[in-house]
């Protein structure tokens, strides 16, 4: 072989490796509607507890993807909404759902008791987990998501309300906060970015 076709071996060699290793376009749009924690965050391994009372460590979640939402249960607007609006969303998963857990933390746990939360939750979705805990441990973990909340005085007769930051945590199975979805997320986008759950081309 000449020089020359050494030459266009080599390229013709070197540009099957760059293709062979660049994933398609379509593979890197990984979260493309939310906002992306990078790098992405390990959470605290906080001890909570569940809708039917269970002590549950963050770590007993791990090996699915969770979202998060962090709310309260006498939320008079966004809470129902986003909740409502997530169900719609897990269910778009079909097939994928058994590889996400939904979660609904509560950080008003004074008012929020496990048998509230059960009761809470499954009004949106059976599958839904609600968990609360010490005011310590909900502090931990909702400072890890970079979520805010804070207790306002009202005089009404629920005594206060909570204004809080109104994303969807998306959580990794290995227990990383991988990004942020806006309660305003346009329907089907929070599912339609979990198409590799769904057995679509990767």
């Amino acid at each position: 072989m000449t020089r020359r076709g050494l030459r266009l071996a080599g390229l013709a060699l070197l540009l099957g490796l760059i293709v062979s290793v660049t994933p398609p376009a379509h593979a890197q749009k990984l979260f493309e509607h939310g906002l992306v924690q990078d790098p992405a965050r390990l959470l605290p391994d906080v001890t909570l507890t569940n809708q039917d009372g269970r002590a549950v460590r963050l770590s007993e979640l791990r090996g699915k993807w969770l979202w998060i939402f962090v709310g309260y249960t006498f939320c008079p607007d966004v809470c129902p909404t986003a909740l409502a609006d997530v169900a719609r969303e897990y269910d778009g998963l079909g097939a994928g759902m058994f590889r996400v857990s939904a979660v609904f933390l509560t950080v008003d746990p004074a008012r929020d008791p496990a048998e509230r939360l059960k009761e809470y939750v499954r009004h949106f979705h059976p599958d839904f987990l609600g968990l609360t805990g010490s005011t310590e441990e909900i502090d931990r973990l909702v400072r890890a998501l970079g979520a805010r909340y804070n207790r306002r005085d009202t005089g009404s007769a629920s005594g206060y309300l909570v204004d809080h930051t109104t994303y969807v945590h998306v959580v990794d199975p290995n227990g990383r906060l991988r990004a942020r979805y806006p309660a305003s997320t346009e329907p089907g986008k929070l599912a339609g970015d979990f198409w590799f759950l769904k057995g679509d081309k990767p």
